[in-house]
């Protein structure tokens, strides 16, 4: 029996490092989508909770994992989530598949914002990449894909492969810090996953899983609707 575990974020500020020769596209273009998350929780015995997580920017949207804003038990007096400095609020999130979408404020879009799209094709890569941001030498990384896999119900109940909570694994792990951060298409440098975990089975080896855009996209909506 395989166990889960969730790998919660602590990101550090992301660098500027070199693409692998491979790709052909703009350093800058791709390092400029990934943007720190911070949530601050104020308890009522004076307790302090600070979350950093990680995210990308698609358009005028920031998508991240719903965990990188959740706070501990207790009770709280203050919950504050913030972009760039600025406090914000979530335009949807689905808790079910760890998924947040927030409308940028006018002061980040500025120099945030960009002119590119949700993926809607469905995910068909042997092999991702993505920018270990939370690293203290951040770096770009692959990995191979291992495995299309399901967190929900049985096939039979299955009404699409999102709403079963489709999930991409990967050979290798990601680091905490790298949660809600973009997975790349290595050869076209195309935004095609969300970053959420890692797993660990019962003889310790760890493997990394992501949600593909396409799903975040159908579970959010074109347009961030509401969904829980």
């Amino acid at each position: 029996m395989q166990r889960c575990i969730l790998v919660l974020c602590l990101l550090v500020s992301p660098a500027a490092p070199a693409l692998p020769p491979a790709f052909p596209g703009p350093t800058s273009d791709l390092v400029d989508l990934v943007r720190p998350i911070t949530t601050e929780v104020r308890f009522a015995d004076g307790a302090v909770q600070r979350n950093r997580g990680s995210g990308f920017v698609i358009g005028d949207r920031y998508y991240t994992a719903y965990h990188n804003l959740q706070a501990l038990p207790g009770l709280i007096v203050e919950h504050r989530i913030l972009l760039g400095g600025e406090i914000v609020e979530p335009l949807a999130v689905d808790v079910g598949h760890d998924l947040a979408v927030f409308v940028l404020p006018a002061s980040l879009c500025a120099a945030w914002c960009n002119d590119l799209v949700p993926e809607t094709a469905d995910f068909r890569l042997d092999t991702v990449m993505w920018l270990e941001s939370a690293s203290s030498n951040p770096r770009w990384e692959r990995a191979r894909v291992r495995n299309v896999a399901f967190k929900g119900p049985p096939e039979a109940t299955r009404q699409d492969v999102c709403d079963a909570n489709l999930i991409i694994e990967i050979e290798t792990p990601f680091i905490p810090g790298d949660s809600g951060g973009p997975v790349f298409d290595p050869d076209t440098g195309t935004v095609v996953g969300l970053i959420q975990g890692s797993f660990e089975d019962q003889e310790g080896h760890s493997t990394g899983y992501f949600k593909p855009v396409s799903c975040v996209h159908a579970r959010l909506g074109a347009r961030g609707r509401p969904v829980r």
